[in-house]
């Protein structure tokens, strides 16, 4: 399978502080693991792929093209769809409301918008529900649907997910992982988590980061199953 994203000899440094160093990660489809324990850099990774964070060193390659370094709104034109992990929402706007804006913002004229905004709502049947309510009534779990969805307009080549199931409840967090094995086939994935099950259920390749550094890798699904990283966790 060819690689959607390849990162080489990526660095990435706040101030005097390098916090990335040489990193190397590649992913060509499903679902792609990246796990350590807090402050190991995952965050920072997937911002300097956004493009939210400048590199100090390395490239990033989507499809072969060399986005290096390019801002935040360009990456996301090309096909980078970045979901961090607070959840992010304007607390005044229904569900409906978000998804209308950030169907129009990635499709605008050349879509079918209120279309797109159905197939949304088939992926996360719970948004057609809390259709009509303020984004401040929304749980977490549909904050949480509510920002994948948005996230998923429009042609999206790469979806990056950071700690999507943090604070769900257990249901919650089997529904997130059907969602992500059937989405997976459409569009490949980098998941940030630490839910151990759910990452040897959904993932067919896991790095391991610990201080800014890559030190494991787990390169086929039946790796990944056997559940080796979880010693770094």
């Amino acid at each position: 399978m060819s690689e959607i994203l390849e990162v080489s000899n990526l660095s990435f440094a706040y101030g005097q502080a390098q916090v990335l160093f040489n990193i190397n990660i590649r992913t060509g489809g499903f679902v792609t693991g990246v796990v350590g324990r807090n402050g190991a850099g995952k965050t920072t990774l997937l911002k300097a792929i956004a493009g939210l964070e400048k590199p100090i060193g390395g490239k990033v390659l989507l499809g072969g093209t060399d986005i290096t370094g390019l801002p935040a709104w360009k990456i996301s034109k090309l096909g980078i769809s970045y979901v961090p992990q607070d959840k992010r929402v304007f607390t005044s706007l229904t569900t409906y409301e978000h998804l209308l804006i950030a169907a129009n913002a990635k499709i605008g004229k050349s879509g079918d918008v209120e279309s797109e905004i159905e197939k949304a709502m088939e992926y996360f049947p719970r948004l057609r529900v809390v259709k009509d309510s303020k984004a401040s009534n929304l749980s977490g779990g549909e904050r949480q649907m509510l920002n994948i969805a948005m996230a998923l307009f429009g042609s999206t080549k790469l979806l990056m997910l950071d700690e999507p199931t943090e604070g769900l409840a257990p249901a919650l967090t089997r529904t997130f992982g059907e969602f992500l094995k059937e989405k997976s086939r459409e569009v490949p994935m980098i998941l940030v988590e630490q839910n151990v099950p759910l990452l040897k259920d959904v993932c067919d390749r896991v790095y391991v980061l610990e201080e800014g550094r890559i030190i494991h890798e787990e390169k086929s699904r039946d790796e990944v199953q056997e559940g080796g990283f979880a010693k770094y966790l």
